[in-house]
């Protein structure tokens, strides 16, 4: 059956998942969000993805690799199954997760990403968010871009990359 209702995306800074993972069970147990995105998760292959399903949500998740700054990171996203999802992307490279789903009759795409806070970083991330939105931006009409992307948009110096990417891709940051 088609998902119809108005979407509820939220997006959560956890720091560290296995120790609120009771809190997040409360909240999807009950099923008010249609789309969890959970940043700073900071899980590595050590913990059993088991541990962290739930009955009414996909779960997909890119863990931050042990290397360099060490352990840290990480994104999940919950996604309701009535949501209806394809084109799931695990970025390798980047703390990045993106996928259409079908809501009231119409594909949408949604990028789910953490970018860290080091500047050396800034483009490889938007090279990869912006390969991802050409390849979104064939398959659906609207793209939501959700994360914690370790800018202060009050300090335009600090933040002119993603102004600019934002003014690029004509999109509306809220």
């Amino acid at each position: 059956m088609p998902y119809k209702g108005k979407l509820v995306v939220a997006l959560l800074n956890i720091n560290s998942l296995r120790s609120k993972i009771h809190e997040i069970q409360f909240m999807l147990d009950q099923q008010q969000l249609d789309i969890l995105v959970l940043n700073e998760t900071k899980l590595d292959d050590n913990d059993d993805q088991s541990l962290f399903e739930f009955p009414s949500y996909e779960c997909f998740r890119r863990d931050r690799a042990k290397i360099g700054r060490g352990i840290g990171g990480g994104i999940m996203v919950y996604i309701k199954k009535q949501l209806q999802v394809s084109n799931v992307v695990i970025d390798e490279t980047n703390e990045i997760i993106s996928f259409i789903f079908r809501t009231d009759g119409k594909e949408l795409g949604l990028i789910a990403c953490y970018r860290p806070p080091h500047p050396e970083n800034e483009n490889i991330f938007f090279e990869a968010v912006t390969n991802i939105v050409d390849r979104l931006d064939e398959l659906s009409k609207e793209i939501l871009i959700i994360g914690d992307l370790n800018f202060d948009l009050l300090d335009d110096f600090k933040s002119r990359k993603l102004l600019d990417f934002i003014a690029a891709h004509g999109l509306t940051n809220t």
